[in-house]
């Protein structure tokens, strides 16, 4: 998927399906639970590049007619499996997994994803509660930031319904300090400028 003309052909779409089997397999098989869930830092660059050169209504609207289930539920299924893999050893694995989070919102503009951001904070609300690696926790801010980028006010309204919203910004400003590579940064000042705008519209959540 780098070498490819963008945006990506039709023909080249027919791996996809083979990079979700590496990570969730599939029912039919052997080994239906996949067999490289730990090679996720490998298999990051080619779904970004998916993600990022699409186009973007191929990922949102193609499905993988025999497995039958739709792109982006694929991406999501990679991530929500792999975001949770257990060990010190696994997270790795896991920034990878947060990563690919962090690219997809990166890559759409509101309304086109609205519906999989409360999936996606559900888990990462779930991960961030036993994070031990540097790697992780700065790929779990990228990925925070890149959701807040995408529409605050649905950040808020997500973090909110979980009652969460006091956690992930404490869990936030506890460790923004560690980010460090200029891109990184950049992501996170659209954000929080994205959180300002947002503050000069309406009255932000007391928590």
């Amino acid at each position: 998927t780098l070498y490819c003309s963008s945006p990506l052909p039709a023909s080249l779409w027919m791996i996809f399906p083979q990079l979700f089997q590496c990570v969730c397999g599939r029912p039919t098989e052997p080994l239906e639970d996949g067999w490289a869930p730990d090679m996720m830092p490998s298999l990051l660059p080619p779904l970004v590049n998916f993600i990022a050169r699409g186009p973007p209504e191929s990922l949102l609207t193609g499905v993988w007619a025999e497995g039958g289930l739709a792109y982006p539920e694929m991406i999501f299924k990679i991530f929500a499996k792999v975001i949770h893999m257990p060990g010190i050893g696994s997270e790795d694995d896991a920034a990878s997994a947060a990563g690919l989070s962090a690219a997809l919102f990166s890559n759409f503009s509101q309304p086109a994803i609205d519906t999989w951001m409360p999936r996606y904070l559900n888990e990462i609300g779930q991960r961030i509660q036993a994070v031990e690696t540097h790697v992780l926790r700065l790929s779990i801010l990228a990925a925070l930031a890149a959701m807040l980028s995408y529409s605050a006010a649905l950040f808020l309204q997500c973090t909110e319904e979980r009652q969460c919203t006091r956690q992930v910004f404490e869990f936030w400003l506890r460790h923004i300090g560690s980010i460090k590579k200029l891109t990184d940064r950049k992501l996170h000042i659209v954000g929080f400028l994205r959180l300002l705008e947002l503050s000069c519209q309406r009255s932000l959540p007391p928590s």
